[in-house]
């Protein structure tokens, strides 16, 4: 769990820890690839590599509903320091994706800029949206939170299992990831399903 600060690969985040973690870890040379599928219209797929960094799924959320794209599917998964989001995205009409290209180059200069920064950027971000969310938290509910006694992290550290289920709203994936923030979990995996109407969400976070 991240006491403090802006956690990116297990430390607090500070300039020096941004470049440090760097060093150690390498980004491809497109961390950010979006799919088309050749069968639906409607649907892309996105693949998001980044270092690890607490909040970078709420900038991810926050990102895409801005552009009018939902998120069906995720997967997440953190390792060595490096973080690989999948997506499934959905659009009522497919021309919202018209502008895919925008705001992929916009996600990777973010990205970029708030390593540099240390998070501040991430945090200023956060601050904005949370004041136009609207999610109504009762049509949401806890299935379990539970501590991971074992895992593939560092020895020391607490990894808790959450898993949440309730009816899907508008924002509300946005919702959880600044809620998880705000609370000093950083998510290390993630499942994220929707189905006729419903979620069901499984978070792993330390």
């Amino acid at each position: 769990k991240a006491r403090s600060g802006v956690r990116i690969g297990g430390a607090t985040a500070d300039g020096r820890a941004g470049r440090r973690i760097a060093s150690m870890v390498e980004l491809p040379e497109r961390p950010v690839r979006l799919f088309c599928d050749s069968e639906d219209p409607y649907i892309r797929r996105l693949q998001v590599f980044s270092f690890d960094q607490v909040g970078l799924l709420f900038k991810l959320c926050e990102l895409l509903a801005s552009h009018g794209i939902d998120i069906g599917s995720a997967e997440i998964s953190t390792e060595d320091g490096l973080v690989n989001n999948r997506f499934e995205l959905y659009t009522s009409r497919p021309a919202d994706f018209a502008d895919a290209n925008e705001w992929c180059r916009e996600l990777e200069e973010f990205l970029q800029r708030n390593l540099s920064s240390g998070g501040a950027m991430l945090e200023g971000s956060m601050a904005a949206l949370s004041k136009r969310l609207s999610v109504n938290p009762d049509l949401l509910s806890v299935v379990c939170f539970t501590e991971i006694a074992v895992h593939d992290g560092p020895p020391t550290e607490l990894r808790y299992q959450l898993e949440l289920e309730g009816i899907n709203q508008a924002g509300l994936l946005t919702y959880m990831a600044l809620v998880l923030y705000r609370s000093g979990f950083n998510v290390v995996k993630a499942s994220i399903t929707t189905s006729g109407g419903h979620i069901s969400n499984t978070f792993e976070v330390s």
